[in-house]
């Protein structure tokens, strides 16, 4: 008690939350699941290895993912929508004179 009377604590601000993995980790749990997977889903590939899917095979991916975590689905739109938010968007793509997303 002696030990804890004799901090000082005039510098001690009680809203500044220590970034621990603990903090991180209740944050990055409070993401919605598709913002989720895409950390995930990032992380989980090699750092200089860069591919560019489509969102349909992106949310392909997204419904494996919720089924294996156990994660409730959002609908494609929904996802989509949560995809762009972060700065994924659908790119056409012409092969043979049609248009593919």
């Amino acid at each position: 008690m002696k030990y804890l009377l004799s901090r000082d604590l005039l510098d001690f601000n009680p809203q500044e939350i220590p970034n621990t993995k603990m903090k991180k980790d209740i944050m990055r749990d409070q993401l919605p699941n598709p913002i989720r997977f895409i950390i995930d889903y990032v992380t989980s590939r090699a750092k200089d290895s860069v591919v560019e899917l489509s969102k349909k095979v992106l949310y392909q991916k997204y419904l494996e993912w919720c089924e294996e975590d156990g994660e409730k689905l959002f609908s494609n739109n929904i996802a989509k929508k949560k995809f762009s938010d972060i700065g994924i968007e659908s790119k056409q793509v012409r092969t043979d004179g049609r248009k593919r997303k």
